[in-house]
C-alpha cells in the first residue's frame, strides 16, 4: 500500500513458479514526513518465472502475459541507484551458458544467434538501467550477452541465489551474493 493509503493491485497469474520483486522508494521535495507526505514516490521491478523455465515480467493489466526475457528459474532482482541512475541487478538459477565449449566450435552458428535454452546448476546475472529494462520489456528483446544495454553474463555454478545491495565505504554502489554451490557436476 503507498503510504497515503492509495491501495496496491497484486494479480495471480497461471503458471508462474516464482517471484521476485524489489522497490526503492524517492523523494521529490522537502518533507521529512514520510507518512502524510505527496512527495515520495515508489518504483518497483518484478522478476517472474514459470514452469517452462523462462525469466521475464508480467505486462500491465488486462494483460497479465509472461514478457519472456530469459531462461532460467527462481529470479532475485535488486533496485538501487548509481549515481543519479536507477540500476537493476536480477541473478537466476538454470540460466543459459553462451560461452561454451559445445557453442565455440560449431560453425553454423554464430554466438549471438544461439537459442538460450535452460541448463542444470548455470547461475546467470543480468544489470542495467532501469531504462534499459524497461525496453527490453515493452520490445519483448531478450537478453544477450550480445547486447549494449543491459550487461548479461554466466557468474557461477550452483542453486537457490540470493542478492543484496550496499554502498560501500566510499559510496560505491556494490552488491553481495550468495548461493548455494556446486561440490559435484
Amino acid at each position: 500500500v503507498h503510504p497515503n493509503g492509495s491501495p496496491t493491485c497484486l494479480a495471480t497469474v497461471n503458471k508462474v513458479k516464482s517471484v521476485s520483486v524489489s522497490t526503492i522508494l524517492f523523494q521529490h521535495g522537502e518533507s521529512s514526513d514520510f507518512c502524510s507526505s505527496d512527495d515520495f514516490s515508489m518504483v518497483g521491478i518484478v522478476a517472474v518465472s514459470n514452469h517452462e523455465k523462462e525469466i521475464g515480467n508480467i505486462d500491465s493489466p488486462p494483460l497479465l502475459q509472461l514478457s519472456s526475457l530469459d531462461v532460467g528459474e527462481d529470479p532475485r532482482i535488486s533496485l538501487a541507484y548509481q549515481g543519479s541512475s536507477l540500476v537493476a541487478l536480477e541473478v537466476h538459477g538454470h540460466g543459459y551458458c553462451w560461452n561454451n565449449e559445445d557453442n565455440n566450435k560449431r560453425a553454423e552458428t554464430a554466438l549471438c544467434d544461439s537459442i538460450p535454452r535452460s541448463q542444470r546448476l548455470v547461475l546467470s546475472y543480468n544489470f542495467g538501467t532501469l531504462e534499459a529494462w524497461q525496453q527490453h520489456i515493452a520490445n519483448e528483446i531478450p537478453m544477450s550477452p550480445c547486447d549494449d544495454m543491459i550487461l548479461h553474463g554466466v557468474y557461477d555454478l550452483g542453486t537457490f541465489s540470493s542478492i543484496c545491495t550496499f554502498y560501500d565505504k566510499n559510496g560505491d554502489l556494490s552488491f553481495l551474493e550468495v548461493h548455494t554451490g556446486v561440490s559435484e557436476l
